[in-house]
């Protein structure tokens, strides 16, 4: 009776804005063999003009902003989606090559880059939603307490970045936790330092969860292309902020 509760108020809309936060992330099942790619090239998107001024351009695929104030459309899936492991981990194909590059500059420099995480279906992102309103549930909370419980470490289904498919948790290949531990790694240093370089941004940094409305997740990337990726981080900025919401 209570997870029906809670389903319908889902059901009916009736969701007070929330803190959104993907820890609990699907667990990594080993370092996974990169995939064959998409046949073909994909071109480097558009991005802001390097001395472009003011807010930037939203309607750019690589700036699409999902959170509690800005859902997906229904039913949103990526343009083409490409297998990024053995284990069938997608992203958006349009970044799965700089992606890839990525792991490898990491590799070179010692540092074993993971995905643990990427593309989810709206459907894959309820599955996980309803899952862990009932291990509340079970654990004895009542339906209002589960349901605050579980939107604090779960994207609302259609708000949750991973579904743009732009969106890559990654670890380290020995630390798979998805904690603030993870900061203190070789490769989380190494993210910071580099992502930018391939189009990637740390999307909820430590100083900005009032901002983004999410915890701090120091193994959660952006994809937003190299120019604006490098204009945020070297600002130390959101992507809400970039783009004129916050």
């Amino acid at each position: 009776l209570a997870l029906a509760l809670a389903a319908g108020w889902y059901l009916r809309g009736a969701l007070a804005p929330a803190r959104p936060q993907d820890t609990l992330s699907e667990a990594p099942l080993d370092g996974g063999d990169e995939a064959e790619g998409i046949d073909g090239t994909i071109d480097e998107p558009k991005t802001q003009p390097a001395d472009a001024d003011g807010p930037a351009d939203p309607t750019l695929w690589s700036l699409m902003l999902a959170n509690t104030q800005h859902p997906l459309p229904d039913g949103y899936v990526p343009p083409q989606l490409a297998e990024m492991d053995k284990e069938g981990r997608q992203l958006d194909a349009r970044i799965a090559g700089p992606f890839r590059e990525m792991v490898a500059a990491a590799e070179k420099d010692g540092c074993h880059l993971v995905l643990t995480s990427g593309y989810r279906s709206e459907e894959r992102q309820k599955e996980l939603y309803v899952q862990m309103l009932r291990d509340y549930l079970s654990m004895g909370y009542g339906a209002a307490g589960a349901w605050d419980a579980t939107k604090s470490l779960r994207n609302i289904p259609g708000t949750s970045e991973h579904q743009t498919g732009l969106a890559a948790d990654i670890v380290s290949a020995g630390y798979w936790t998805l904690d603030e531990g993870y900061a203190d790694t070789a490769e989380a240093k190494w993210l910071v330092k580099h992502a930018a370089e391939y189009g990637f941004i740390l999307r909820y940094p430590k100083d900005k969860t009032e901002i983004t409305g999410t915890s701090y997740e120091p193994w959660h990337y952006r994809y937003v292309g190299v120019e604006d990726a490098k204009k945020i981080m070297a600002r130390g900025i959101t992507l809400e902020e970039y783009l004129g919401e916050a």
